[in-house]
């Protein structure tokens, strides 16, 4: 038996962090009754969303959750909204409302759907998925067939991405022209997010693309198992010394020295004065050139896990969900956070400095 109707507001979704702060407690709370053996009925409330403030990140953090909680209903759940044809036109440009449909993720409200302009959004904006499958990835205990498999679904996945996001990277009147190394760097990075994700999280990647006047972002959201257990398995660790959720993204950002990994893809991004944004369950962090030099220095002074430097790092970083410095970069810790690991990063439309 069922414990009733459980509505789920997901807030205005300006953001990864926003979606955490209107989600967290209720999906404590749902995941409780759902172990206890009287799931509730999930209803999504995404009444309070507005045109012109959703962020893409949020959006496909959102999708990425909705897809995991799909797996555990077993249906679709009922989705409140409003109408209104802004925000109905947009999701309907980024793909929102094909990969919901795809997927069987909402019960939409009958006579509300109708009514908006299709073509009117910014062509410059797309959400996509690339589906997880057992048969397809391999095992991390093979690591001849897993970094062949690495290799092979990166080139995929950047070709695809290309194709299928062309409009993000062409040249448009009154904006900067799109540099063909920003293309490849955007393409690349986004690839290597989508492998680690089908790699490491076992579960489908959900990836928001955006271009603006002021520069390239990307998101690559999965609701998988998460920094802290793919680092665990890494590094073999058990018992009371495991890493917590914060250690793991600082390790898994800096344990892989060789090949593109998530290494190198922040450090091209920070080298071009970019953001890079990682979250996992409660932990986030925000990468910077201040931070990310910081954490450079701390990996060199110490050997794997980098326990103590870690944590003096995380110490001097630290910052309330209030207060943080976004332009040095900064860790910070939700209550209740998301499962899985979702990575944002922005390359700037400028004069690049740097090496190329």
């Amino acid at each position: 038996m069922g414990s009733g109707t459980f509505s789920i507001n997901v807030g205005p979704l300006t953001g990864i962090g926003s979606l955490s702060m209107h989600v967290g407690r209720r999906l404590h709370e749902f995941n409780f009754l759902f172990r206890r053996g009287s799931p509730p009925d999930l209803v999504w409330d995404l009444s309070h969303v507005e045109p012109r403030h959703m962020s893409m990140a949020g959006l496909t953090a959102f999708l990425a959750l909705a897809q995991r909680l799909r797996q555990f209903t077993g249906h679709a759940s009922p989705a409140q909204i409003r109408w209104d044809p802004d925000v109905l036109a947009f999701w309907d440009d980024i793909g929102l409302l094909d990969i919901a449909d795809q997927h069987d993720l909402f019960v939409w409200p009958r006579g509300v759907m109708g009514g908006y302009t299709r073509g009117i959004g910014n062509p410059y904006t797309k959400i996509l998925v690339f589906a997880f499958s057992d048969a397809e990835v391999p095992g991390v205990t093979d690591p001849s067939a897993t970094e062949a498999w690495k290799n092979w679904k990166r080139d995929l996945v950047q070709e695809d991405i290309s194709l299928r996001c062309g409009s993000l990277f062409r040249h448009r009147t009154g904006m900067r022209e799109f540099p063909e190394r920003v293309r490849v760097h955007v393409a690349m990075t986004t690839a290597e997010l989508v492998e680690n994700a089908l790699l490491h999280g076992r579960s489908p990647a959900f990836v928001g693309l955006q271009r603006s006047p002021v520069g390239v972002t990307a998101t690559v959201c999965d609701s998988g198992c998460g920094f802290r257990d793919s680092i665990r398995h890494r590094l073999d660790q058990s018992g009371d010394t495991l890493v917590t959720d914060m250690e793991a993204l600082l390790i898994g950002s800096l344990i892989n020295r060789e090949g593109f990994g998530l290494r190198r893809a922040i450090d091209n991004v920070v080298d071009r004065d970019g953001w890079v944004v990682l979250s996992s369950f409660g932990a986030e962090v925000r990468w910077r050139p201040r931070l990310w030099a910081a954490a450079l220095r701390a990996c060199m002074q110490a050997g794997l896990p980098w326990t103590s430097s870690i944590r003096s790092l995380i110490q001097g970083a630290e910052g309330s969900t209030r207060s943080v410095d976004y332009s040095s970069g900064y860790c910070r810790q939700w209550q209740h956070g998301l499962r899985g690991a979702r990575v944002s990063f922005e390359i700037p439309l400028r004069p690049e400095h740097g090496r190329e």
